[in-house]
């Protein structure tokens, strides 16, 4: 992980606007206050009450009644307000900020706010970023300090235009834990078309099939296990949120759709001929991709090193384990619990940036009784 004292050798952001005080821009907040990057966050938000908490909840340090009260001598501007939005709003940031301001944006589609930002001839101030990271609940409530670390922070270039802004945004970034990577934004409404836009799309049709067998089978939907639960977690998105970013995105997403239905009748034609060696062939190739994934849930890059250790049921006993891989030294670089049974115990993921790390991590956990295993 990156240190708390990452940002140390920043001189801190006097003045940062946050419009839009939800998910992702409180956690931005937060995690610029938090890392001392910057002095002030200023925020503004239709909703006078998620206004409000943001100021309990530490994601900013005051309320603007107004976009121009809080983007007024502002050096970052973070527009993070819904996809639907987000070309009105950043125009409107654009005429109000001052011209040595950085502008950006969160939006998961970019080449509709990079073409209006480079028609009204302010491009070279502007930054479109979409950080990979998220979670299913929506609103400040759910803002996390912790949000961007490790993740994969995607910066827009604009032919060189931007350049000096992106080196400055680049700083910020990374002085928040995130790991900035600047790509090309019709490569990148692409991209997530095909990672991120389509899974989803995909499991919201794997619960209505499933919903629809509930409807004459109704034990269906009980027997929903781990592997139906995990494939369809993204379904329980906020379904207006993700209507306006598929539609933002369509012709992107119809194309990796296309790709998509190809790879789908492979399979089905190896099923409807019996194909055996056909079918192991195209699962033993799918099954190869997904175990070369990063380890990181958030699209970091950097291979890490896993481990599995087995924990009983008692108070403390994942304390315990991280206590003793801290007084080794050893940096956990992401932590899960895969199983857990109440009054039998469970298994715990431990992942760690290195592979001598990762072997010491098991004989230091051996030696003090637990089973553990490398992943």
């Amino acid at each position: 992980m990156v240190p708390e004292d990452a940002a140390t050798s920043l001189t801190p952001i006097n003045r940062v606007a946050v419009i839009g005080v939800g998910l992702i821009g409180g956690s931005f907040g937060m995690a610029l206050l938090r890392r001392g990057v910057a002095r002030e966050v200023s925020g503004f938000d239709v909703d006078a009450r998620s206004l409000d908490r943001a100021v309990a909840l530490g994601a900013i340090t005051q309320a603007a009644r107004s976009l121009e009260a809080a983007v007024r001598g502002a050096e970052l501007v973070i527009v993070a307000v819904p996809v639907a939005q987000v070309v009105e709003v950043t125009l409107q940031v654009l005429q109000l900020a001052d011209p040595d301001a950085v502008v950006t944006d969160v939006a998961s589609v970019k080449r509709p706010v990079m073409e209006a930002v480079a028609a009204c001839g302010r491009r070279a101030q502007f930054v479109g970023g979409h950080p990979m990271t998220g979670s299913e609940r929506p609103g400040v409530d759910a803002a996390d300090p912790y949000l961007f670390e490790n993740a994969i922070y995607l910066l827009m270039t604009a032919e060189g235009e931007n350049g000096p802004a992106i080196s400055r945004l680049t700083r910020w970034i990374r002085a928040i834990g995130a790991l900035p990577v600047t790509v090309d934004p019709d490569a990148h409404d692409r991209m997530v078309a095909a990672v991120s836009h389509l899974p989803h799309l995909l499991a919201a049709a794997l619960v209505r099939a499933a919903d629809r067998v509930n409807a004459d089978l109704p034990l269906t939907l009980s027997l929903a296990a781990g592997g139906f639960r995990d494939t369809t977690r993204i379904a329980a998105g906020d379904p207006n949120l993700w209507a306006d970013i598929m539609l933002a995105n369509a012709e992107p997403l119809l194309a990796s759709a296309q790709v998509l239905e190809n790879c789908w009748h492979e399979l089905l034609e190896a099923v409807a001929n019996r194909d055996r060696d056909q079918l192991v062939r195209l699962l033993s190739s799918a099954c190869e991709v997904r175990r070369s994934l990063p380890v990181r849930h958030k699209g970091y890059v950097q291979p890490f090193y896993e481990l599995v250790v087995e924990l009983q049921d008692r108070p403390g006993a994942i304390a315990q384990v991280t206590s003793i891989l801290g007084e080794a030294g050893i940096n956990l670089a992401d932590i899960e619990i895969l199983r857990a049974r109440e009054g039998f115990g469970g298994t715990l993921r431990l992942a760690v940036e290195s592979e001598a790390a990762r072997d010491e991590a098991l004989l230091l956990l051996a030696a003090r009784g637990f089973t553990c295993r490398q992943r």
